[in-house]
């Protein structure tokens, strides 16, 4: 097991508080002993790992367009049902935060 925690700082390892998954799978595996509302927090490949295991997401709209961005958050199509949870404006951004409920299969 000590040769799987190669690269994660000492302090993270003996931190009885953190739990170390090596796959998305496992984490959420763990983390659903807890029957708590699991989040899946990304950069865009631990989204497009994780997309297939959710049945709701939250999002933040923000609308601007940022014609340099070259990462996404990946296609949510099997999503459907919009619940706008609270709208406004930072500073000069307005977004809207949403929660999207995965459509019927």
């Amino acid at each position: 097991m000590i040769q799987d925690l190669v690269g994660i700082p000492k302090r993270v390892q003996h931190d009885i508080n953190t739990i170390i998954c090596f796959s998305i799978e496992q984490a959420i595996d763990k983390a659903k002993k807890f029957n708590k509302e699991i989040f899946i927090i990304g950069g865009a490949s631990i989204y497009s790992q994780g997309l297939k295991y959710a049945d709701k997401l939250y999002l933040t709209l923000i609308d601007k367009e940022y014609p340099d961005a070259d990462v996404f958050f990946p296609d949510y199509k099997d999503f459907g049902k919009v619940k706008v949870l609270s709208s406004g404006f930072s500073g000069n951004l307005k977004y809207q935060f949403i929660e999207v409920l995965k459509n019927d299969t």
